[in-house]
């Protein structure tokens, strides 16, 4: 497996930018447990500066209490639909929109 470490080792809390097989990867432990979520891009240093965006909001929900363990708000996609669609969904599935006629 052809991976890069972006830093040594991590200290506690730490979240690493890592490259697997030329794809950016976060790796970090919470709560005594290894976590790694793929970033679904290349390793570029464009993308790499999107990652490292995200390792430190990682960190920061780590430090505040804040920290979803089930990782779904740092995948953009499955996040902010599921955020999209309590906004403009009621409780029926039907539209917000269509309601306000």
């Amino acid at each position: 497996m052809n991976s890069k470490i972006s830093a040594a080792k991590a200290l506690k809390g730490n979240v690493q930018v890592i490259s697997s097989n030329n794809r950016l990867q976060l790796r970090f432990s919470f709560a005594g447990k290894r976590h790694y979520l793929s970033m679904g891009l290349p390793d570029t240093i464009v993308n790499r500066k999107a990652a490292e965006a995200k390792a430190r909001q990682i960190e920061l929900d780590i430090l505040s209490g804040n920290f979803d363990p089930t990782l779904a708000k740092y995948k953009h996609h499955t996040y902010w639909a599921r955020e999209l669609s309590r906004f403009y969904c009621t409780t029926d599935g039907s539209s917000d929109d269509a309601n306000s006629n």
